[in-house]
């Protein structure tokens, strides 16, 4: 619900060393960067996401000579669940 993992392939590297780079922006305040993530391997987790809240992925491959084309991804967050309330009498509630 407020966490998510990214896992890729790497592709050829060209002969140099190669890292990546995941960039999260918040759906409703595109502009801001929720999460710029380093690595040198293809794979991130991250954590503390709005549940409720969609987010676009940007995860790319750089090294000396430059970084390759951006793969755009939107992950969408799990609400939190419904709190379900019963009264003696058997009836549900529920709280939205």
């Amino acid at each position: 619900m407020t966490s998510l993992t990214v896992k890729c392939i790497d592709g050829f590297n060209g002969g140099l060393p190669q890292s990546f780079m995941l960039e999260i922006k918040d759906l409703n305040s595109y502009q801001e960067i929720k999460s710029n993530i380093t690595s040198p391997v293809p794979r991130f987790s991250v954590s503390s996401l709005t549940p409720g809240s969609v987010y676009t992925l940007a995860v790319y491959a750089f090294n000396s000579k430059g970084r390759s084309d951006p793969t755009i991804l939107n992950a969408a967050m799990l609400r939190m669940p419904e709190k379900q309330l019963t009264s003696e009498s058997g009836e549900y509630y529920f709280l939205l």
